[in-house]
């Protein structure tokens, strides 16, 4: 058969009651036998102090010619007021008188110079045995002190029946036995109060502790999603989205904020905010925070004897502040503001910790990944997008201005005589002039305007929604400014630059980027024909 378990329950009561009893019962044991000793002691200390006394008597005896008469009266008249049994024994072992015996049994007793107690009074003065006495069929405690007198020389013994010394360690025990059982009765309470409680306080920590293990699980997930929502995100935005959301599940007691590096470095600025309103500075600068000095979490807060962020003025606030750091790269800090009162929890500071690092290494990929982009797409020269940017976005952007039946301005770009400044001036001088053309295109151009690099000294420019007036204005503008621009190498002036333009324009012009290109691509030879350093539109109008 199985054994069955028994619950715990039952041996949070059942293991105490146990070894309080045992306990109970090992101290009532030790108790009776001490208590037994001790009875033991008494008796034979009050015995041998009546074999003394009656020795001292038998030594007030005329003479050892007294009759056994007199020793029998004398062992007679020791015990009247008492309970034990004297015997008079002469130094030969001859019982000379017995209180308890007549003198005809006297006479008739064996010899008892091989008496335990004899013997050791014959050696030391006082002897000490207990035995079954033959005579009187009863337990006795033998007590003998030697008489060494001029008139006689023997011994004088005084027996107890020991049943009296029974009685008396009875009486003890049933006190014991009713102590010990009162004892018992208190502590089985005691421990069943006692045992209650700690049922309850355990009862009470498992609820508590199945609250923390789904406090975390529920954490744990939140967190798991977190990590797999930040790395599906395309963009910062989406990631700040996902981290705010987040945070505010599992911190709820805090403000919180995130601040980023500006591209310089020289700044953070505050790129999100939730649980409240945020009371520090919209940017600082790295000194200010703490927790950028020393490269790791810092808990301002002057009650544990931490110096507080300058960025944070408000002094009645504690600020907990963990920096974003990837691959040894520090993107920003992550802030949680509270009331001073507000103890942080280590399971908080945890949660704080993860979240920093689930944000840290989303941004970091989200840079890299925007760095790989913008090298895939941009010319890395002037800045512009590369060709084959401006293949895949000039499509989408024609199929949009003919569903919504707007209008689209494509130009066509070139440098005029840009050979001979290559042949003058050598690759850095070139170099120059095309890195400081694509930031003065960039200048002209609205955001939603595309520049690219088609090729060499060849530039394209995308103008979603423009009709022929609006893209005809970019054109003179663009050649305007480089016209006017002064291009300083080394303090020497490369100019004067000039540039030849062709417009063409979505739909009278083409509806393909094919016909767009050549249409576009026709008017700037046409330019350059008519004497460089001026805008054609297609179709032979300027």
């Amino acid at each position: 058969m199985r054994r069955k378990n028994i619950p715990v329950s039952q041996r949070i009561v059942l293991l105490p009651l146990i070894l309080i009893t045992v306990f109970v019962i090992i101290g009532v044991v030790f108790i009776d036998l001490y208590f037994g000793q001790v009875a033991l002691k008494r008796y034979e200390k009050e015995l041998i102090h009546l074999a003394r006394s009656g020795a001292q008597m038998v030594s007030f005896l005329p003479n050892q010619k007294d009759t056994l008469e007199s020793f029998d009266h004398l062992a007679d008249s020791f015990t009247e007021q008492g309970r034990f049994r004297v015997t008079i024994i002469n130094h030969a072992g001859t019982v000379l008188g017995d209180s308890q015996l007549s003198l005809q049994e006297v006479k008739e007793i064996e010899n008892h110079g091989e008496r335990p107690e004899i013997l050791q009074a014959k050696e030391s003065g006082i002897g000490i045995s207990r035995r079954f006495s033959t005579t009187l069929r009863i337990d006795l405690l033998y007590v003998a002190a030697r008489c060494s007198t001029p008139s006689f020389k023997g011994y004088f013994r005084v027996a107890l029946p020991l049943v009296d010394l029974h009685q008396e360690r009875q009486q003890q025990r049933l006190l014991l036995g009713g102590i010990g059982l009162l004892s018992l009765l208190i502590a089985t309470s005691l421990s069943m109060l006692i045992s209650r409680h700690l049922l309850y306080l355990v009862r009470q920590g498992k609820m508590e502790l199945e609250q923390r293990v789904i406090s975390r699980t529920k954490e744990i997930g939140i967190l798991q999603n977190l990590g797999t929502q930040l790395s599906a995100c395309n963009s910062k935005e989406e990631a700040l989205q996902a981290i705010e959301i987040v945070t505010t599940i599992l911190l709820p007691r805090f403000t919180g904020t995130l601040a980023l590096f500006r591209s310089s470095k020289d700044k953070l600025e505050i790129a999100t905010t939730w649980n409240g309103q945020w009371k520090g500075e919209a940017s600082y600068s790295p000194d200010q925070c703490w927790a950028l000095r020393i490269g790791q979490a810092h808990m301002g807060d002057v009650d544990h004897g931490t110096m507080r962020c300058s960025h944070s003025p408000q002094k009645e606030e504690q600020l907990f502040c963990v920096p974003l750091i990837a691959q040894g790269v520090t993107l920003g800090v992550l802030h949680f503001a509270g009331p001073r009162v507000v103890e942080w929890t280590s399971e908080e500071k945890q949660l704080a910790a993860a979240i920093a690092e689930h944000a840290s290494l989303t941004l970091s990929n989200l840079a890299l990944r925007e760095s790989l982009r913008q090298q895939a797409i941009r010319d890395p020269l002037t800045g512009l997008y590369n060709r084959r940017y401006l293949q895949e976005t000039l499509n989408n952007e024609l199929h949009r201005a003919s569903r919504r039946k707007q209008e689209l301005g494509l130009l066509m770009i070139d440098l005029d005589h840009f050979k001979k400044f290559n042949d003058e001036h050598g690759h850095e001088v070139e170099d120059y002039i095309l890195s400081e053309f694509g930031r003065l295109v960039r200048l002209a151009i609205r955001g939603e305007d595309i520049a690219c690099r088609y090729g060499g000294e060849e530039f394209t420019l995308v103008l979603p929604e423009a009709e022929r007036e609006g893209s005809l204005a970019v054109a003179e503008k663009i050649a305007t400014m480089i016209r006017e621009h002064n291009f300083l190498v080394n303090n020497r002036s490369c100019g004067p630059i000039t540039v030849s333009i062709g417009v063409a324009l979505f739909p009278c012009h083409g509806m393909t980027a094919e016909e767009l290109f050549k249409q576009a691509d026709d008017a700037l030879y046409q330019a350059k024909r008519e004497g460089r350093n001026r805008v054609v539109l297609a179709g032979g109008a300027d």
